[in-house]
Parts: C-alpha cells; structure tokens; sequence
C-alpha cells in the first residue's frame, strides 16, 4: 500500500485469548505509528470492538519512507503487541490526478500535432467551457485573419445567438405598460400619467394607515385652514376649502395636545 503526507491511514485488527478465540483486553488496545522505525508523536485512535478500528492522519513523509502501525494490549494479565499493518510513502498518488503544471510550457507545439489529428466528433459535448479558459488565454492576436469565414458558421448560428434575446412582441409588452405609467405628450416631455399619481398618492400608507393625499390634507388644514376654539379646551381646523373640519384637537391651557381626531 502507498501512502503520502497527510493522508488518513485506517485499518482493522482483533484481540485474541491464548487460545485463539476473540477476547477483550484488561488495557488497551492502544497504538502507536512507527516512521522508519521510530515512534512518531500523530495521535492514533482505536474505535469498536472486536474487530477494532485504528485510524490516524500521516504526519509530514518523504518519498520511501516506511510506516507501521504498532498495538499493545493486555489479554488475561498477559502483555500483547503487534505490527497490524505497514505502508511505503510516496509524494503523489494515482488518485491525485496529474497536474497542468507537470507539463512544460511549450512541450506541446502545434507542429508536433497532425493534421486533423483533433476533430470536432472526438471532443464530447461541453468538454470546453469558457471557466477551463484563463482570463486573457485567447486574444485578437491569436487569430488569423478570416480565420473564420461563412462557411464555417452553421445556418442555425443566428437563431442560436438570438435565443434568449428580447423578441420584438416582448419588447412591445414592455413598451404598453412603460405608456400605462407615462404620459408622453411629446411636447411637455414624459409625465406620469393620472393613474400612476393615484396609485402614488391614494394606494400606499405613509404613516399607519393615511396616504399621502389625506395628509397632504391635513398639512393644508393646520397651516392654511380656518381656526376655531382659541382660547379654549378644543381647537377646530377647517379644510381649505371650508367644507368640513379635517382637525380637532383637545388642548390644555399652554395649547399641548392630549387628543387629535382627523376626518380626512
């Protein structure tokens, strides 16, 4: 078995009686990794029982260096102890696949590959994708001039690209309900429309439950409407345009307001 830095190395062993037959240790069972030889301080845990389970993580190895899993427990006051497996290091596996960067830059050259020896039936579909290119890795000067031409677009490449692109009814969709909320004259410029400043001015709550056309009414009564009730304990604002009372306030003799009734 080969193993690398790192890794977590795991294995199974048994406690056995003189006899033979499984047993349960009195200590243990404990481990310990062996380097080359000598005892190394990586903690090794032991789990289960009969069979048990050691497991530990590889410290720091170099290529060909040896590693051995060493168990000692006691059975029927009798100390045992056994290598239970061994392993050679090595600095890459097979699993860790093989690197870009282990090929030299350059190794390659376009005249080393043959003529067609690429088609386009011996690459799967979606084997390249613009993330397995490097920001950069193909620029204008990369390409020869007319290095595509007509006859290497297909005739459904238009189609392709248009996919997906806004269609001219979508477009007009969009167009109608823009003009549902403007008013284009085209001499005044582009206004909201009379339903837009309602929904704005009569659909949303500003404060609890008044829009802002009832509080704009309010504003108008405090500030421009007739007053009624100076000097007194109730304080009547009017409308501006004198049609009803839109404030009546309950006040002491500094003029605080301990009640406020809007009819908006």
């Amino acid at each position: 078995m080969t193993v690398k830095t790192g890794s977590a190395w795991a294995g199974t062993f048994v406690t056995l009686d003189a006899t033979g037959a499984l047993a349960t240790p009195s200590s243990g069972p404990a481990g310990v990794l062996y380097v080359d030889g000598t005892a190394n301080a990586a903690t090794v845990t032991i789990t289960g029982s009969n069979p048990y389970k050691w497991a530990v993580t590889l410290p720091s190895l170099t290529a060909g260096q040896r590693v051995d899993m060493y168990i000692t427990a006691t059975i029927a006051t009798i100390a045992t102890a056994g290598i239970v497996a061994s392993a050679q290091a090595d600095t890459t596996l097979l699993s860790d696949g093989v690197a870009v960067a282990s090929i030299a830059n350059g190794a390659i050259t376009a005249a080393a590959i043959a003529d067609n020896a690429i088609d386009a039936g011996a690459i799967a579909t979606g084997a390249i994708t613009n993330a397995k290119f490097a920001a950069g890795a193909i620029d204008a000067s990369a390409v020869a001039d007319n290095a595509i031409d007509a006859a290497s677009v297909k005739a459904d490449a238009v189609t392709k690209i248009q996919t997906g692109l806004a269609t001219s009814t979508a477009l007009a969709t969009v167009d109608a309900n823009v003009d549902a909320i403007l008013d284009d004259t085209g001499t005044s410029g582009v206004l909201l429309s009379t339903s837009a400043l309602g929904s704005i001015f009569d659909d949303e709550a500003v404060v609890g439950t008044y829009t802002m056309r009832q509080l704009l009414k309010v504003f108008a009564a405090a500030l421009a409407g007739k007053a009624t009730g100076g000097g007194t304990t109730t304080i009547t604002f009017r409308g501006v345009d004198d049609a009803s009372n839109v404030i009546v306030a309950t006040v002491d003799a500094s003029g605080n307001r301990s009640a406020v009734t809007l009819t908006v």
